[in-house]
């Protein structure tokens, strides 16, 4: 996805996306947040629980309906399924996946490894007798050192992912008629953003989390 979608240099170029890797999503946005630290790139990330509608819903809430992916800092939960208005997300089997990040100080003052787990849940439609719609959603926390509570979250849409009836998505609208959702000039519709703080609004580039597909 644009990463001017997620506040990363309102114009830049198309072929700039913002599509961080595992080690990017622990090191840069889960770390700073556990610890509470002041993170420039934090605009990258909605304050939002994903599992508090459908996840079509929670897209479009953010300005983000025609994205393939979005980032959100939400309530932690241990249940391995959550019913939502016209569906479910289900955990899948097992108890995530494990890795490690080693990060060094910039000041030769040694290394730190950061154990993570990510859990992986997808999304069924009541309506469609629990056919899975094409919607993934990925936690990640901190296990070693024990930083509890604080918990990130990824919703990857597929391509042909369900689209809800017109009527249904209506009702969104209503619901959400208030929302202002900033214009493309702006820095990004997922959180507030201070250029003060972020140099050019282009900072992203240094974290490895910003690809150059050109």
């Amino acid at each position: 996805m644009e990463a001017s979608m997620f506040g990363f240099g309102a114009n830049a170029p198309p072929a700039f996306v913002f599509n961080p890797t595992d080690a990017d999503i622990v090191a840069h946005y889960l770390l700073p947040r556990a610890l509470g630290l002041h993170n420039p790139h934090a605009h990258a990330i909605i304050e939002d629980d994903p599992g508090s509608a459908p996840p079509w819903e929670v897209l479009k809430r953010h300005g983000h309906e025609d994205s393939d992916h979005a980032f959100f800092f939400g309530p932690p939960t241990d249940a391995s399924s959550r019913t939502v208005r016209g569906g479910v997300w289900q955990r899948r089997k097992g108890k995530g996946h494990e890795d490690t990040v080693t990060l060094v100080h910039p000041a030769g003052g040694g290394e730190v490894d950061i154990r993570y787990r990510r859990y992986e849940l997808a999304f069924s439609v009541a309506e469609r007798e629990g056919e899975r719609a094409g919607y993934v959603m990925h936690e990640y926390e901190i296990v070693s050192p024990p930083l509890p509570g604080t918990v990130l979250t990824r919703i990857k849409v597929h391509k042909n992912a369900y689209r809800p009836p017109a009527a249904d998505a209506g009702g969104a609208d209503e619901q959400h008629a208030d929302l202002q959702v900033p214009g493309p000039e702006q820095p990004g519709p997922s959180h507030e953003h201070d250029p003060a703080t972020n140099g050019d609004g282009f900072a992203g580039a240094q974290d490895g989390a910003l690809d150059d597909r050109r």
